[in-house]
């Protein structure tokens, strides 16, 4: 019989009528033998047209549901493959698998034992998503077995996914079953869910705990990040060990160091979890690593007056693109301390925008970065919009090193110099605005030529509509005989942001130079590049801020606030690739 089978299975592809007739014949004739060979065949091959008509045939004589059940026939995937073979013929198939479950109550008559019973839960879990079952199984969340009730409270609730069904069970007193309904509300994001698993961090069990951070982390709770870092270093083994395998599995690196030392813990359990996270964790870092590499640029820094922090960055993808970012893609460190609790707030603005760029030879820069920066701007052109209007200065000092005096009227930065021989416009034409980035340098009737350059922006842009923002080329002597009160003053009244990008060489007093705090008293933002390739992205990044950048405020560990001096580190990782920068705070 068994080579008889076999011919008619392979053969039922090219002749399905023929090779049918030839099975039923040999099930008429040895029925228990018939299935002993049928399942000999389906272990084979469960995926070919005469194993799935034998299963059918099966399940039509009644031969399959207890044979799918029993582990020592099928393995796991083998069983649900046939299973959803044989939905297909029979729509309420998920029913009469449930109704094979131990009945608690004793009312069931032919009724599997509890290792079946497990395979039917994973068989029921595949091929039926729906809340059919859902009365079936509720039925049983009363058996005596806990491991099969926290299997089945698993299945009820993820269909279910329901706050109240939810709450109502965590009061069970086995902790696989509160584990287990902890985790069917990972998928869901409410308020209600989020206070449901911050009450369950507290259980007293490790797993229900361990997953109800890790539903935190899913629901992008930043306040889980602190939790987490407390959690792994718990008096209690298990808790470690649980708190390991929560951060493993974020597959969030920012963990990383918080993992490491574990790998030295006094229990095997915490080190074997803390290997198995630190795998998770490198290889996720290496694959946002492959997917490519973000330019961060920090804009500003400051430290609040409560000794707190509070960072402006702009991030770019390698296109130039800005990459959909979370606020968990953001890992910080200040002065080397992981920061746990941090506010991130993503600026975004579709208004028009008026764009000057400010170009001057006073300010001690070499013709190398004048290049560079001219090529950056020109590098945003391609992202202009054909509403934006842009205007470009180009000075060069004037022959008297007199001091400008200019006093913040904005209609005195009108008239002052009527008569100057080089007028600014303001163009949405990109040729044109390239060939007045490309033109020759005038010379300054004022200086510093910096000023000048400044003065006659806000007074070109001062009738146009749309939020108006100058970048001005720094270096080393922009911030030599500036009234900057009086330009504050004028740029305010005028509705003008200025931004500054700076040749210069970083170092810890970089955010103290008087230009930075120029600027951020405008309200813009602050670059310092000390390579022309970095002045270059330096203008593509501070550009791509004015519509979209992030805005992050945290407070500091009380280590950090007692420093001497004070960085930022950050790294970014996600899809999109993966991004770092460093920068130093100064309280003004």
């Amino acid at each position: 019989m068994t080579e008889e089978m076999q011919s008619a299975v392979a053969r039922f592809s090219s002749n399905p009528g023929a090779a049918s007739q030839i099975l039923r014949e040999l099930l008429d004739a040895d029925r228990e033998r018939f299935g002993n060979t049928s399942l000999s065949i389906l272990r084979d091959d469960a995926h070919s047209a005469g194993s799935r008509y034998l299963a059918l045939l099966l399940l039509q004589q009644d031969m399959l549901l207890a044979h799918l059940c029993n582990p020592d026939q099928f393995s796991r995937q083998q069983a649900v493959n046939l299973a959803k073979h044989a939905a297909r013929a029979d729509p309420l198939l998920d029913i009469k698998l449930a109704r094979l479950l131990p009945d608690p109550n004793g009312r069931q008559k032919d009724q599997v034992d509890d290792i079946a019973a497990e395979r039917v839960l994973e068989i029921l879990d595949a091929i039926s998503p729906g809340t059919r079952v859902v009365p079936l199984l509720s039925q049983r969340l009363q058996h005596a077995n806990p491991r099969l009730r926290s299997k089945i409270a698993l299945l009820v609730g993820r269909r279910v996914q329901n706050l109240r069904w939810a709450e109502s069970h965590l009061n069970e007193m086995d902790p696989r079953v509160r584990a287990n309904i902890v985790e069917t509300m990972w998928t869901i994001r409410t308020t209600g869910v989020r206070a449901l698993l911050s009450e369950a961090v507290k259980d007293s069990n490790n797993r229900v705990a361990g997953n109800a951070l890790y539903g935190l982390y899913l629901a992008e709770d930043l306040a889980v990040i602190p939790r987490m870092v407390q959690m792994a270093s718990d008096e209690r083994p298990d808790f470690r060990s649980s708190a390991a395998w929560a951060m493993g599995a974020t597959l969030d690196p920012r963990f990383l160091p918080v993992i490491t030392p574990l790998l030295r813990d006094a229990s095997p359990v915490v080190r074997t979890a803390a290997f198995e996270a630190i795998l998770r964790l490198k290889k996720a870092a290496a694959t946002a690593a492959s997917a490519g590499r973000l330019q961060i640029q920090f804009l500003r820094a400051e430290m609040t007056p409560d000794l707190g922090r509070r960072i402006w960055v702009s991030v770019l993808g390698e296109g130039n693109e800005s990459p959909a970012l979370r606020p968990l893609h953001f890992v910080l460190q200040d002065n080397e301390t992981l920061v746990g609790s941090y506010e991130l707030t993503e600026v975004t603005r579709q208004e028009n925008l008026i764009l000057g760029f400010s170009f001057s030879l006073d300010s001690g820069i070499s013709q190398e970065f004048l290049k560079a920066a001219e090529e950056g701007v020109l590098g945003c052109l391609p992202r202009k919009r054909r509403t934006d209007l842009w205007a470009a200065v180009k000075l060069s000092p004037g022959m008297a090193p007199t001091r400008f005096h200019w006093q913040g009227n904005v209609e005195e930065a009108r008239s002052l110099r009527d008569g100057f021989d080089a007028p600014v416009r303001y163009t949405g034409d990109a040729d044109a605005f390239k060939r007045d980035v490309q033109r020759p340098w005038t010379r300054s009737r004022s200086s510093p030529a910096t000023l000048e350059a400044i003065r006659l922006l806000v007074r070109a842009g001062a009738p146009l509509r749309g939020r108006r923002h100058i970048i001005v080329l720094c270096g080393p002597n922009t911030s030599q005989s500036f009234d900057f009160d009086a330009v504050v003053k004028a740029t305010s009244k005028a509705d003008v942001t200025i931004h500054g990008v700076a040749a210069m060489e970083r170092s810890a007093d970089a955010a103290s130079q008087p230009f930075d705090r120029f600027c951020r008293r405008t309200g813009g933002s602050f670059v310092t590049a000390s390579t022309p390739d970095e002045i270059r992205n330096a203008y593509k990044s501070v550009y791509m801020s004015l519509f979209q950048r992030y805005e992050i405020e945290y407070a500091a560990s009380p280590e950090a606030q007692a420093a001497q001096t004070h960085t930022a580190r950050l790294q970014i990782y996600s899809s999109d690739g993966y991004g770092e920068a460093q920068t130093a705070f100064s309280a003004y």
